[in-house]
C-alpha cells in the first residue's frame, strides 16, 4: 500500500460508507453504531482454523467504545490458549490445538463457523457455532444482537450441550488492572478512559462469579521491546469467570451496555428466559431466548425473534399464529415486518423452495395476490404477506423494495461460508438524552413495561439456518428478539 499525501481525506458518514462488513475468509463480522468518534465498534470472529498464527478462538468477540477497549482479546501472544480469549472452558480445557507457539494446521477440521449475520438498519445479528473447535461439546451456538438505537447494547445468549455432565468456564476480558467490578448480584461494571460499560448476567442454573488478574505471555514486553525467552508474564488486565458447575447444558445470558457520561442507556430487566431493554424515550426493546414464544396475539415456532411496538423480526421459524390465523412451512423461513391487534404486513424470506400452508381465509394478500387458505408453492427469496383481520378483502400495498440474499441451508455446526452481498444500510448515531446520573444502570421494572412472554425451550436442538441474510425497510422501528434453547 501507497500513501499519496494529495489525496484529502473524506469523511465516511458523508461518504456513505457502510457500518459493518463481513469478511467470509477469515468468519469475521464488523459493525459500528456510528462514524462519530465515541462510536461503539463490535466485532465476532468463528471460522475454520488455518493453523501458524491462528489462535483457538472460535465464538470469540471484542467491544471497544471510542478509543476505549471494554472487552478484549490479550493481543498477540507466545502460546495460544483459550482461556486469553472471551470464550468457554470445559473442564479447564479450551479449543482443541490450544498451548502451542503455533496453532497446527491437523485442527483446520475443528471448524468455527458464522452461520448467519444480518444487518437490519442499525441493528445486527449474528450466530456462531463452535461445537466442533471442542471435545465433549455438543453445541456452542453464541447468538449475539447489536442495537444501536436509541443507544448501543449488546445482547450475547451462549447455548451449550454437553456428552456429559461437566465444568465450564466462561470469560470475559477486560483491559487494565481495576477496570473490572462488582456492582451487585451478577452485576459489573468496567471503565477503561472515559468510556463505561455495565455487564449484567442472566441464568437460569446456579453460577459463580469472580474477577481475577490475568498474566499473559506476550512476544513484546509492556515497554515494546522483544520477550526473548518467553517465560515472563505480565499483568494486562482483570477477567471476570463464569462458573457453572457439573451441568450438561445451560443457557447464559450477557447484556453488555457500552457508553459515556451524558449517554441514554436504558434499564434492564428479566424476563422469563430473556431481557426487557427500556429507554426513558418510551423505546422498548425485549429480547427472549428458546424455540417457542408466546407474545401479545402472536405464537411463533422457531429459534429467535424480534420484537417493538408492531415490529416484529422472526428468525428461523416454521410456523406463526396470529388471531385465530396461522401459517406454517415445511422449511425454515424468515419473517419481518409489522404486526399489529389486526394487520399484519410481513415480508417471509425463504432460502429453499418450500410449500406454505395458509390459515387466513379470505383476508390475506401474497405478493399482491388474493390468496384464500391452502398450500401454495413458494420459490426461494423474499415474499410479501399481508393480512387484515377486520377486512373480508385487504387492499394490497406495494411491497418494501428491500432486498436480500439467496442463502442456504445446513444443520450446525456448518462448515460453510456466509454469503455476501448483503444491501448496505447506514445507522445513524445513537441518542444523547436523557443523560444518566452515574455508570451504573438500575434494574427496576421499566417505566412502560411490555407484555411478558411465554418462552419453551426444547431438549434437543434444531437445524441451523446457513447464511441467511435480510434487511428491514428503513422505515420500520427494530425491536429484537431472539429465541434459543
Amino acid at each position: 500500500m501507497w500513501y499519496n499525501d494529495r489525496v484529502g481525506s473524506t469523511d465516511p458518514s458523508t461518504a456513505g460508507e457502510p457500518l459493518y462488513a463481513l469478511f467470509e475468509d477469515g468468519g469475521i463480522a464488523v459493525a459500528r453504531s456510528s462514524w462519530n468518534t465515541n462510536a461503539t465498534v463490535w466485532s465476532f470472529k468463528s471460522a475454520k482454523p488455518v493453523g501458524g498464527h491462528d489462535h483457538p478462538d472460535q465464538n470469540n468477540f471484542v467491544i471497544s467504545n471510542g478509543a476505549n477497549h471494554l472487552i478484549v482479546d490479550e493481543g498477540y501472544t507466545y502460546n495460544k490458549v483459550t482461556i486469553n480469549h472471551n470464550l468457554i472452558l470445559v473442564d479447564g480445557i479450551g479449543q482443541i490445538g490450544e498451548g502451542q507457539v503455533w496453532l497446527p494446521s491437523s485442527v483446520g477440521n475443528q471448524t468455527g463457523n458464522i452461520v448467519r449475520f444480518i444487518p437490519m438498519n442499525g441493528t445486527y445479528y449474528i450466530q456462531g457455532q463452535a461445537a466442533l473447535s471442542y471435545n465433549n461439546v455438543n453445541d456452542f451456538t453464541r447468538h449475539q444482537v447489536f442495537i444501536t438505537k436509541p443507544s448501543d447494547v449488546i445482547v450475547s445468549h451462549d447455548r451449550v450441550s454437553l456428552t456429559s455432565q461437566r465444568t465450564v468456564d466462561s470469560f470475559l476480558h477486560t483491559k487494565g488492572v481495576g477496570s473490572l467490578n462488582a456492582t451487585g448480584d451478577n452485576q459489573f461494571i468496567i471503565k477503561y478512559g472515559a468510556s463505561y460499560m455495565t455487564v449484567q448476567l442472566f441464568n437460569y442454573s446456579m453460577i459463580n462469579n469472580t474477577i481475577e488478574s490475568q498474566l499473559y505471555i506476550p512476544e513484546l514486553t509492556p515497554q515494546g521491546k522483544y520477550n526473548p525467552n518467553m517465560n515472563t508474564s505480565y499483568p494486562y488486565g482483570q477477567a471476570l469467570r463464569t462458573t457453572l458447575q457439573k451441568t450438561t447444558g445451560y443457557d447464559l445470558v450477557t447484556v453488555m451496555i457500552p457508553y459515556t457520561t451524558g449517554m441514554s442507556i436504558p434499564n434492564v430487566t428479566k424476563n422469563n428466559i430473556g431481557v426487557n431493554l427500556s429507554w426513558k424515550d418510551g423505546t422498548n426493546t425485549t429480547v427472549l431466548f428458546g424455540n417457542s414464544i408466546s407474545y401479545a396475539n402472536v405464537v411463533w415456532s422457531g429459534q429467535a425473534a424480534i420484537i417493538n411496538t408492531g415490529s416484529w423480526t422472526f428468525l428461523q421459524g416454521l410456523e406463526l399464529t396470529w388471531n385465530g390465523f396461522s401459517l406454517s412451512s415445511n422449511d425454515s423461513i424468515d419473517v419481518i415486518g409489522n404486526i399489529t391487534g389486526t394487520r399484519m404486513t410481513v415480508s417471509v424470506t425463504v432460502v429453499n423452495d418450500i410449500s406454505l400452508t395458509l390459515n387466513f381465509g379470505s383476508k390475506a394478500v401474497l405478493n399482491s395476490v388474493p390468496t384464500f387458505d391452502g398450500t401454495v408453492m413458494l420459490p426461494k427469496g423474499q415474499h410479501v404477506l399481508q393480512v387484515n383481520a377486520e377486512t373480508s378483502a385487504p387492499t394490497p400495498t406495494p411491497a418494501p423494495t428491500t432486498s436480500s440474499p439467496n442463502p442456504t441451508t445446513t444443520k450446525a455446526p456448518a462448515t460453510t461460508s456466509p454469503t455476501t452481498g448483503v444491501p448496505v444500510t447506514t445507522a445513524s448515531p445513537g441518542s444523547t438524552n436523557s443523560p444518566t446520573t452515574g455508570p451504573e444502570v438500575t434494574t427496576n421494572a421499566p417505566s412502560v413495561t411490555p407484555q411478558n412472554p411465554t418462552v419453551t425451550v426444547p431438549g434437543t436442538p434444531t437445524p441451523t439456518l446457513n447464511n441467511a441474510s435480510a434487511l428491514l425497510p428503513s422505515v420500520m422501528l427494530i425491536l429484537i428478539v431472539m429465541v434459543f434453547y
